[in-house]
């Protein structure tokens, strides 16, 4: 799974706390090059323009909120 944040978002930091250490999800910077370039292959950027935290899941679901994500990795631990 991929996680899409930047620095100085709280829903961000709030999420990020949620992901245990077993659970592979990269998390990406939108603000550097490597994390714009994932979130605009993925066909993301509009969407990072009005809501962050992202969250893709391996069937390329996407799930966005703070809330709605961390309700998510809880039900994958």
């Amino acid at each position: 799974m991929k996680l899409f944040t930047k620095k100085g978002c709280k829903k961000c930091d709030y999420v990020k706390q949620w992901i245990p250490a077993a659970l592979q999800i990269t998390t990406y910077d939108i603000e550097t090059a490597e994390g714009l370039a994932e979130l605009a292959y993925l066909g993301l950027v509009p969407l990072a323009e009005k809501t962050l935290p992202i969250l893709v899941k391996r069937d390329n679901g996407i799930i966005t909120g703070a809330i709605n994500i961390k309700h998510k990795i809880q039900s994958l631990i």
